[in-house]
């Protein structure tokens, strides 16, 4: 009787678990809503009118705010009058819109679909479509990649690409960079400007007068990639382009020679597009190394201007601008040699890095250090140590530092001032200790008078009210290699200009040494 009834109970104990089983294959055979949506409308979905769109779209309708409106009664109307989605949600695209209206557009008949209806109303159904979406379709960079590389080809691109991709990557811009942003920008590209003021003028000229570049910089999928970092350096690593310019120290790491020795190591940059000077320092450890001498590179080209280089007992400062933007993304700047004394591990490092344009705008840059590390003796049969080389420099020549020299090559002397009597009154040097610089002290002509702070006066112009003095050109408070590259940028030119610095109506030599003499200085806003 007892075993009867134990037959029994174990037979349905078996028979639940089989439908058990039975019920989780079923269940799990069962597609999601959003692995149905896909499967039934996966042509549609991969369109490029519609990848173009939906991306945008959907992150606005899984917003919180949005979901609670997004009922099957406002869908309906809104594909009645698709404008009405307009007014609710004022993030959505307008060519979301205007393919809603098509009768026969795939939106349209993707958003007529019930199944799509009430996908619209889950956040987590939502994540999943875009998932698939993902999986099934070309990564976002690739397909701007693809789509716009005939004018990524564009010499004129490729020279202004990187430096703005660079810029629109940092953080404190990306928190600007919201769709409803982005579309005002591209209806008025001087709000780039507003925005993001390193951005080069040329650039938002393009975007004003260039047919291809308005419709590049209206594309929703861009809208979408510049709103994320990582889909940036994606798109620049397809372009092969580098966001940032790189300057590092090489070799990057080297045992240090025997005391007494000397090596050299170079400066490098790579990545880099539209640049015209730099300012940068080298430090390293005095208790190891002492500084012996360096050279220019072969990166910047022509008529190249070195201000005088600053010291310090731990480390080296160096300003240096070209008269033109090189050509060249990669190369020398500097190259420094150094004589060990004393053998032990140490670093040498870049501070203080600053790339300017043609403009005069500080380019973004990263950078990359070097490592000395202590000689460990390896004791081998018949061979001898291996001492590390020193680094070679091609094509690079001595920079003479003192003293400057005119555009003649003529060394200049100082220049008596004239009193009302007309008495030359002779200029007494002022001595400074080795690590500071002097500053020269502006003297009265007849023509015009130079007065510390600003303004400057002079018989063709009126006085320029300044905020700073002259010799900080661009009047940001600080005097560096920005204030360099204006200078140079107008070389030559007559008339008043804020880069005639001491203000005898001409741009020359004499101004690119007032800027020089005075780089590193300060001066609080009012």
């Amino acid at each position: 009787m007892m075993s009867h009834i134990f037959s029994k109970r174990l037979l349905s104990i078996f028979i639940i678990g089989m439908c058990v089983i039975f019920a989780m294959r079923t269940a799990a055979q069962v597609p999601s809503l959003a692995e149905q949506v896909f499967q039934k409308h996966q042509t549609a979905l991969l369109s490029e009118d519609v990848q173009a769109v939906l991306p945008e779209t959907l992150v606005e309708f899984k917003k919180p705010e949005n979901q609670e409106i997004l009922t099957p009664v406002l869908i309906e109307a809104v594909l009645e009058n698709p404008d009405l989605l307009k007014r609710i949600i004022l993030e959505i695209s307008n060519e979301f819109i205007t393919l809603l209206k098509q009768d026969n557009s795939d939106i349209r008949i993707l958003f007529s679909d019930p199944d799509v209806q009430t996908l619209l109303q889950t956040p987590e159904a939502i994540d999943e479509l875009t998932h698939l979406l993902e999986v099934a379709s070309p990564p976002l960079a690739t397909r701007i990649f693809e789509r716009y590389e005939l004018l990524f080809q564009r010499e004129d691109i490729r020279e202004s690409l990187p430096g703005v991709l660079a810029k629109l990557k940092q953080p404190d811009t990306q928190a600007l960079l919201r769709p409803s942003m982005i579309k005002l920008v591209a209806e008025n590209p001087d709000l780039l400007k507003v925005i993001v003021p390193e951005i080069e003028d040329k650039f938002i000229t393009l975007l004003k007068e260039d047919p291809e570049v308005n419709t590049f910089i209206n594309d929703s999928d861009l809208h979408v990639l510049l709103q994320n970092p990582a889909e940036i350096d994606e798109l620049a690593a397809l372009l092969d382009i580098g966001t940032e310019p790189i300057v590092s120290i090489v070799p990057a790491s080297f045992e240090s020679p025997d005391v007494g020795e000397q090596f050299a190591i170079a400066v490098v940059i790579s990545n880099a597009y539209n640049v015209r000077g730099y300012r940068l320092s080298v430090q390293f450890d005095p208790e190891a190394l002492r500084y012996v001498s360096w050279e220019q590179g072969n990166y910047l080209s022509g008529d190249v201007f070195a201000a005088p280089v600053n010291f310090a007992p731990d480390r080296i400062s160096f300003v240096v601008t070209a008269p033109m933007t090189t050509e060249n993304t990669q190369g020398i700047l500097l190259t420094i040699t150094f004589e060990v004394v004393a053998e032990k591990a140490s670093m040498l490092s870049l501070n203080d890095v600053i790339l300017a344009s043609g403009e005069g705008i500080e380019l973004p840059v990263e950078t990359e250090d070097s490592e000395i590390v202590e000689p460990i003796p390896v004791e081998t049969e018949g061979d001898d140590a291996v001492e590390p080389m020193p680094v070679e420099v091609e094509e690079s020549e001595i920079v003479e530092l003192m003293p400057m020299e005119t555009e003649e090559s003529e060394v200049v002397e100082p220049i008596p001032a004239e009193t009302e009597d007309g008495e030359a009154v002779e200029t007494t040097p002022t001595e400074a200790e080795e690590s500071e610089t002097v500053e020269p002290i502006p003297e009265p002509t007849e023509e015009s008078e130079i007065v510390e702070p600003t303004p400057v006066e002079t018989e063709e112009s009126e006085a320029v009210e300044r905020s700073t003095p002259a010799w900080d050109v661009n009047e940001d408070g600080f005097v560096n290699i920005l204030d360099l590259v204006l200078v140079r940028s107008h070389f030559g030119e007559e008339g008043p200009t804020p880069s005639d610095v001491n203000g005898d109506n001409i741009v020359n030599i004499l101004d690119l040494t007032l800027v020089a003499n005075h780089l590193g200085e300060y001066y609080e806003q009012p």
